[in-house]
């Protein structure tokens, strides 16, 4: 179907098309309110946005100081290649270079970044699908539902997922390509495989597989999939793009070489969908919140949406394909032919039979006396030789059992007349993400797993769902379009019908997936006075936070945007070992003098305790290990910063012989303390609750009142309220009931006890900005502790 852009003049074109991606940045200032309001300093929450933030001014210094070493970051010193240890995010820095070399804030960048992501993702999508069925309509409907689908906001996180708008411009220009083989035509292709897997190497992995089956459904239908400049110029524009990569690329098969970072199929097992995710809803959108499980498991609530469904199932039902040609009878294949047939027919069953075997918990063994001559304990190679024979077998000739074929084979049938190219693409993105969102339980991702290295360094195969949801969008477009078509041509007299219900549908998609106003908390964007020290101090090493809990190292890697000095424990996707040691010494009590072993070792040059941000039944187990370091002469206190969050800066002095104290050492040891104390244990996630108040970055005046609830089916958790590091005593603390906890929750059990008060007297001192945050624990020793957050007290 021809672009309605053809008839248009190309200054027009030109106007219109940033008109739309403006169009499509209002909705998303709209549908993530209050973010763009909030642009400086909002954030969803204190964990990986921090480590984007830096990430996308990595990518913006290092491109204008040292660009031939970009993955050589300033973080998990000494080691080279950390910025290979998560997504490069190199695609979605480079158009934002100008406001880093303006001076604007790491952060603030980062939330331009997300807000960007939304609105390409929506303009990719509307482009995509406007080129595949001639109708702007279809394209708002297409990109609204892509855009802002559910999903989506599960990944309001990561800047990376969220930003998924080069995978339909990625496919619309293939799309263009095929019907029109210029060098223009190819060269857009180029620049958009290219920014595709700058911009998110996930999406550059998991589009793949849709993509290419694609492309062979567009040039079979074309009929170009032997046509020379097809061939030629696509294997150019690709080939042009894959060598632009490879500087891209080449870092993280160095890395995983290096420190053997590879996820196990136990790790890809874990993050796998299940069919109920699919109908399991995120919590964040205000229709649909609490639709399936509950409470939503990160990652894996995909539910995209009713209105998207039904509008997909319209495409299928009324998207009919042409009128054909009674089929003729097939020939009868020649000798050789027919032996090649059977061949492939009996390497079939084979392979079948080998993968079915091979699944069961004791696999497959066959023994020739008492040698083992054959042995199968996976069926991922079996469905892969399986797949292929087949694909070769229907690619010479139909199977006789398959009466249904109008052609002769796969390649005949592909050619033949059909269903419009939105629904077959749109169908093939759907069932390829659908199928590889259900991970290691299925033999799809499986077998590209066990078969493709670069399918090993997808964590969470949950991610297929962006796919799937870019071809529900498609589809979505084209039953919106077939749905309106058909009410006008009932009453061909209203010719404001068709547009008027596309702009409606457009509406509803709209009010389905809102989840504005969204929850921000204001973001650490600015650098405290510990980090401006740091910034003006020499080192010879590299710097530690601890504890090593959320959210120490995320801001850790924040402030190392702005004091630039390599910092030893950052967080990334993959843990180094080193890093991975020094949380397991810190974690024991009393904390072993190997901590400092390990520290000298490094080398690191200066220690930063959060003193705010420990456990205070912890405390004297920090104190007793800094005590011991400081009185064998190994550290030596430099200086307390920041105030009420009392972060407190050592040199070691292996490291750091020339170290200067600012002051003497603000606290002492009480005699009798107990350094064994909690430990550093990790949360559990499975405990509930909540702070209902104070509000993040609220202010209160007078009393200070904290409550929500906390409960697990059968047991009323233990609340602890820690304010500035100390668990201060409440002026009143009693046990409420929660019966609207009951309501969502009834599973939890009696909640005439699972909620909370605490009130807190202001007191002389107390006026100014303090941090607040709740320990939730069970009576078997489980414990969570609520993210901080906030607040300015006055009296």
């Amino acid at each position: 179907m021809p672009s309605p852009s053809t008839s248009t003049s190309q200054p027009a074109r030109w106007l219109r098309e940033p008109a739309v991606f403006a169009g499509f940045c209002i909705l998303t200032a709209l549908m993530t309110w209050p973010w763009a309001a909030q642009i400086r300093d909002a954030t969803p929450d204190a964990g990986d946005p921090y480590l984007n933030s830096w990430i996308l001014w990595w990518d913006w210094h290092q491109t204008f100081t040292d660009p031939l070493n970009l993955f050589h970051g300033n973080v998990f010193f000494p080691l080279s290649h950390s910025l290979a240890f998560s997504e490069h995010n190199y695609g979605i820095a480079l158009p934002l270079f100008p406001l880093f070399a303006a001076g604007v804030r790491p952060l603030t960048v980062h939330g331009l970044a997300m807000l960007l992501g939304y609105a390409l993702s929506g303009y990719g999508a509307f482009r995509l699908a406007r080129t595949l069925t001639g109708s702007t309509g279809a394209g708002w409907v297409a990109g609204i539902g892509f855009a802002f689908v559910p999903y989506r906001f599960q990944h309001i996180s990561h800047v990376n997922y969220t930003s998924a708008g080069w995978v339909p411009l990625l496919l619309e220009a293939l799309v263009l390509f095929v019907r029109a083989r210029t060098w223009k035509r190819a060269a857009w292709l180029s620049v958009a495989f290219l920014m595709n897997g700058l911009t998110c190497i996930h999406w550059l992995v998991l589009s793949a597989v849709p993509l290419a089956l694609s492309g062979v459904l567009l040039a079979f239908r074309q009929g170009v999939e032997r046509d020379r400049a097809f061939l030629r110029r696509g294997a150019v524009a690709l080939g042009a793009a894959g060598l632009g990569l490879l500087p891209f690329l080449l870092p993280y098969r160095e890395a995983a070489r290096l420190y053997g970072f590879v996820r196990t199929p136990e790790d890809a097992a874990a993050f796998s969908a299940g069919l109920g995710h699919w109908l399991t809803a995120d919590p964040r959108n205000r229709l649909w919140s609490g639709f399936g499980e509950h409470p939503a498991p990160g990652e894996l609530a995909l539910f995209p949406g009713l209105l998207l469904l039904l509008l997909s199932l319209a495409a299928l039902l009324l998207a009919r394909p042409a009128p054909a040609a009674p089929a003729a009878p097939p020939d009868e294949p020649g000798g050789r032919r027919r032996g090649l047939l059977l061949f492939l027919d009996a390497v079939s069953v084979a392979a079948g039979t080998i993968a079915l075997l091979a699944s069961a918990p004791s696999g497959l063994r066959v023994h020739l006396g008492e040698a083992l001559v054959f042995k199968a304990t996976d069926p991922s190679r079996g469905l892969a030789v399986l797949c292929a024979a087949l694909l070769l077998r229907w690619s010479l000739a139909w199977p006789r059992a398959f009466s249904f074929a109008r052609a002769p084979n796969l390649p005949a049938s592909l050619r033949g007349p059909g269903r419009p190219d939105a629904f077959g693409i749109g169908l093939v993105f759907l069932v390829t993400g659908f199928l590889g969102s259900l991970g290691m339980r299925t033999p799809f991702h499986r077998v590209l797993f066990e078969a493709l290295p670069p399918f090993r360094s997808i964590r969470v195969p949950a991610r297929w769902a962006m796919m799937a949801d870019l071809g529900l969008a498609v589809l979505a477009g084209l039953g919106a379009l077939l749905l309106a078509s058909a009410a006008a041509q009932r009453w061909p007299a209203r010719r404001w019908l068709r547009p008027g219900l596309l702009s409606a549908v457009s509406l509803l998609l709209l009010l389905e997936d809102r989840a504005a106003p969204l929850d921000l908390m204001r973001g650490a964007v600015d650098p405290d006075e510990l980090t401006l020290f740091l910034a003006r101090t020499p080192m010879r090493g590299g710097l530690v936070h601890l504890p090593p809990v959320p959210p120490v190292p995320y801001e850790a890697m924040l402030r190392a945007a702005d004091h630039q000095k390599p910092l030893v424990n950052a967080v990334s996707g993959f843990v180094p070992p080193a890093v991975a040691r020094l949380e397991e010494l810190t974690a024991r009590r009393p904390i072993p003098d190997e901590t400092l072993d390990l520290l000298e070792s490094i080398p690191a040059s200066y220690l930063a305790l959060h003193d705010g941000r420990i456990d205070p039944r912890d405390r004297p187990a920090w104190r007793d290990f800094l005590l011991r370091g400081m009185e064998s002469g190994r550290l030596r206190f430099v200086g307390r910063f920041d105030g009420r969050r009392r972060n407190d800066l050592y040199a070691v002095t292996r490291t750091e012989p020339d170290a200067r104290s600012l002051g003497p050492l603000p606290w002492i040891r009480a005699p009798g303390e107990d350094v064994t104390g909690p430990g550093l244990r990790a949360d559990d996630l499975s405990l509930i609750g909540s702070i209902d108040e104070p509000a993040p970055d609220g202010e209160v005046k007078g009393t200070l009142l904290v409550r929500g609830w906390a409960r697990v089916p059968g047991e009323d958790l233990t609340v602890t309220i820690v304010v500035d590091g100390e668990a201060r005593a409440p002026a009143s603390f009693q046990r409420v009931p929660r019966p609207d906890v009951a309501r969502v929750l009834p599973e939890t059990g009696d909640t005439s006890a699972s909620g909370y008060e605490a009130r807190f007297d202001f007191q002389p001192g107390d006026r100014g900005v303090h941090e607040l945050f709740v320990v939730f624990a069970a009576r078997d020793g489980r414990v969570r502790r609520f993210p901080s957050r906030r607040f300015e007290w006055s009296p």
